[in-house]
């Protein structure tokens, strides 16, 4: 009997993963069998959407743009607006108790030149 995925054909599966809120991960993997290796590789997953706690009912799947959290922080981070600093460099006062605090801090992390 022929594996899944045999012969050079894609294998498509639907996954479902827990996530820790007791939710689950709706996944569509594409895989391809190996037969050097004996093992099916993942070829591509994508999101298709959550189901809430509790539930197997795929009619229920809340939709995703299939993109994860941190990927999502990395795109919002990349989107903040960009603030310039209008004062002259050589006119800024900083305060002196501000200034020391920050050399002995230094200094206690290790960093010896002004430099570092």
């Amino acid at each position: 009997m022929p594996k899944l995925g045999s012969d050079g054909k894609i294998h498509i599966s639907i996954v479902k993963r827990k996530r820790p809120d007791g939710s689950r991960y709706v996944q569509e993997v594409r895989s391809i069998y190996d037969p050097k290796t004996k093992n099916s590789k993942v070829i591509s997953s994508t999101t298709k959407g959550i189901l809430p706690p509790g539930e197997t009912d795929l009619s229920k799947l809340i939709p995703s743009d299939g993109k994860r959290g941190p990927k999502k922080k990395a795109a919002l981070a990349r989107e903040k607006p960009v603030i310039t600093d209008s004062r002259q460099g050589s006119l800024v006062q900083y305060p002196l108790d501000i200034v020391l605090l920050v050399i002995v801090l230094a200094g206690l992390g290790g960093f010896l030149s002004c430099r570092q």
